[in-house]
């Protein structure tokens, strides 16, 4: 395709923009399809270990896949637009394209759903409605500031305009900003509510202690997002060679928030039986007998291979209450 000749007043416009224009989207397409991938691994996992899910986790799960592969499409789409189809074209480099959906819209949704799931759990933990409501409530208005976003993106058209659009800077700042302060409120209250129960038991406790380390994690990731971008987009206005930078990280948000959805719910302990390819449990006397072969002390064998038969009784047999004791063999 022929370049298309610069008229001087696009030419004084776009020119000094050209660098950080193609630099930020193809770097957040890039990351885009990155992220993409560790989704798609997470969201196996999640179909190979927990198959037997109530389905409106499973609804969820797939539909924040959906989400995000549609999102994942649009950037390819412009990224195709730019770089191939558009190529030389210095109008289209500067065309909003469909940044305004693929940023803000899809964005806020996944926030949303993301947001969502853990309200419902902290109003769980904390036996309180009104706690999980009010994280509710915030991410509602998050969201509902993203659309907003979006939509001025939208009515803007072009990337070096939209800066000028009157109080766009107030939506976005109130979409990541208040979207940041709802990440750091779940990690808050999610701690605070499951350490303030001490159960004495160690692997309750390990359990617990990793689901606040991966609630902290991918809070502070998810809140690091939006605060980058709306610095780069409300801070370096004046200055549009660093504020075309802030697609890098709106384009990972909604990435983000997918992925601790599926953190969420794959970081529950696997239990045998219930996912669609169960684990093979081997035999417990092979297993015995290779640890002699390591140990070298037949009493150890013994000993532990008692422990192991009462050990498997236990898990494989349920007597119910009126059963005849002389039914129940042990060893």
């Amino acid at each position: 395709m022929a370049p298309v000749p610069i008229p001087d007043d696009l030419k004084a416009a776009i020119w000094p923009l050209v660098l950080p224009l193609l630099a930020s989207l193809q770097i957040g397409t890039l990351i885009t399809w990155g992220l993409q991938g560790v989704l798609f691994v997470q969201t196996y996992n999640y179909y190979i270990g927990f198959g037997k899910d109530p389905w409106h986790m499973k609804l969820l799960v797939y539909l924040t896949l959906v989400i995000e592969m549609i999102q994942t499409i649009m950037a390819t789409h412009d990224t195709y637009g730019i770089f191939v189809e558009g190529f030389g074209n210095w109008q289209n480099l500067d065309d909003i394209h469909l940044l305004w959906c693929t940023l803000s819209i899809l964005g806020g949704l996944a926030g949303l759903l993301c947001h969502m799931t853990f309200a419902y759990r902290i109003s769980l933990v904390s036996e309180s409605r009104l706690v999980g409501c009010a994280i509710a409530a915030s991410s509602l208005f998050a969201c509902a500031c993203s659309f907003g976003f979006g939509g001025m993106l939208h009515h803007a058209g072009r990337l070096s305009t939209a800066v000028k659009v009157k109080n766009i800077y107030l939506l976005c700042g109130l979409w990541n900003g208040v979207g940041a302060f709802t990440d750091c409120s779940i990690a808050i209250l999610l701690s605070y509510y499951l350490t303030r129960n001490n159960t004495k038991f160690r692997d309750t406790e390990v359990l617990i202690t990793r689901i606040i380390r991966m609630t902290i994690e991918t809070g502070a990731a998810t809140a690091t997002a939006s605060i980058a971008s709306a610095i780069l987009f409300i801070g370096f206005r004046d200055k549009l060679t660093v504020c075309v930078y802030f697609v890098i990280p709106s384009i990972m948000i909604s990435k983000l928030y997918a992925i601790t959805i599926m953190a969420t719910f794959n970081n529950r302990p696997h239990v045998v039986g219930v996912g669609r390819i169960s684990p093979q449990i081997q035999d417990s006397e092979t297993c015995l007998r290779e640890s002699i072969s390591k140990r070298g002390s037949r009493m150890m064998y013994s000993q532990r291979l008692r422990e192991i038969q009462i050990g498997t009784s236990v898990v494989t047999e349920i007597w119910p209450d009126d059963a005849p004791s002389d039914r129940m063999q042990v060893g």
